[in-house]
């Protein structure tokens, strides 16, 4: 993993890592990690999930998705109306396919700006690492630039798909307890920015050790803080879904959502536990 990652990865971590200790002065991190660890070795393997090729087209995936997380929300006490809710899960669902249902980055490009997603700047793009990464994975070949930045995108996303190196979903939980779907109201009071899963026996969802994937696209919209300080105040969500990797490994993977003033909901981040046991490239967004 390029040093760059690593410290992206390390730092989100970290980061994630100390909202779960705010309030706990004793909290004893590698405790924490072994004994979730030991659970998920106990609880991930029996819950039922369908490979990725089940479905052939996102809406498929979205009404698979839409039973679960609907119940999941109502029994959580989600405050927001089911027209939003459905808006949502359509929009994790086409995400998710179009990244790992589908082969085509072409059709991930397509799929991203049609839903008002844009490329990352030039600045932006040396900000994430993404062209200080460039020599690691690609040699001496020279970065294409950003004029032809489809091209270095799909370099990338084919040296995940095609050299089999990088950790792709192969399978993901469409039920219950394998997804899940939890909203909030933020203000500028908020400790956190993004709703928490309940622990329940059968399903660990503890975000302790959780890492973030690089996205090469952004929404039109800031980040949570300034929108915190535009709007007062702001509906946050995240959606959880069990999956299995090509290493064999099962584990959750999350979608972190805000919600604009006109009713859209914009992806902000994609990130999955127990992301220190990785030894492949992590999937690029």
């Amino acid at each position: 993993m390029p040093l760059a990652l690593l410290a992206i990865v390390l730092s989100l971590t970290a980061w994630s890592a100390t909202l779960w200790q705010d309030g706990q002065p004793e909290y004893d991190r590698e405790l924490d990690r072994k004994a979730h660890a030991a659970k998920a070795d106990r609880v991930y393997p029996a819950i039922e999930r369908a490979p990725i090729s089940t479905f052939d087209r996102a809406q498929d995936l979205a009404d698979a998705l839409r039973p679960t997380l609907l119940a999941y929300a109502k029994e959580a006490g989600a405050t927001i109306d089911d027209a939003s809710l459905h808006t949502l899960i359509d929009q994790a669902a086409g995400m998710l396919w179009h990244r790992f249902a589908q082969a085509d980055p072409t059709a991930y490009t397509q799929w991203r700006l049609d839903n008002g997603y844009r490329w990352l700047t030039e600045s932006e793009m040396q900000s994430a690492f993404i062209v200080s990464d460039w020599p690691y994975w690609f040699g001496e070949e020279p970065w294409p630039g950003y004029d032809k930045i489809d091209e270095a995108w799909a370099k990338f996303w084919n040296r995940q798909t095609d050299d089999g190196d990088a950790l792709v979903v192969t399978s993901w939980s469409i039920g219950n307890p394998g997804c899940a779907i939890a909203t909030m109201e933020v203000t500028p009071e908020s400790i956190e920015f993004y709703p928490l899963f309940r622990e329940t026996d059968d399903m660990a969802w503890a975000l302790a050790h959780t890492g973030g994937f690089r996205s090469w696209f952004v929404g039109p919209v800031p980040g949570v803080r300034d929108m915190l300080e535009r709007d007062g105040k702001l509906t946050t969500a995240r959606i959880g879904i069990l999956c299995e990797w090509n290493d064999g490994k099962i584990r959750p993977l999350y979608l972190l959502y805000v919600r604009d003033t006109d009713g859209r909901w914009w992806l902000q981040g994609v990130s999955v536990t127990t992301l220190s046991d990785w030894t492949r490239p992590i999937p690029e967004f």
